[in-house]
């Protein structure tokens, strides 16, 4: 589905197959609960202006983030933490060699960190 602004929105896999179970900490969990709460204060809030494209992660009215956002924002903490200069894409790659780093099978790495 996309949105006004061409965004390509995924609510299932391209094929049966495709689709794959993502395994998340408990505070993960926690946390995407609390989102969800938010999520749901927001759409009465906003009323029938809200678009509703079931995401954990949108603007107060349902919209979707652009990536440029996510990435200036991501930038801006760097910077503010004084953390070595990396782009968001590339916590994936840092993501991956940290599992691997402590003797995650490489078939689970993988699995996890596919964009």
């Amino acid at each position: 589905m996309l949105t006004k602004d061409g965004y390509d929105v995924a609510s299932k896999g391209k094929t049966q197959s495709s689709l794959g179970k993502v395994f998340l900490p408990d505070k993960a969990i926690e946390i995407l609960k609390l989102q969800r709460e938010i999520i749901e204060r927001e759409k009465t809030l906003a009323g029938s202006e809200y678009i509703d494209h079931d995401l954990s992660f949108c603007r107060k009215n349902g919209g979707v983030i652009k990536p440029t956002l996510i990435n200036s924002g991501f930038d801006n903490i760097i910077k503010a933490l004084d953390l070595p200069n990396i782009r968001y894409h590339d916590l994936r790659h840092s993501h991956a060699t940290y599992l691997l780093s402590k003797g995650i099978n490489p078939k689970v790495v993988l699995r996890t960190t596919k964009a």
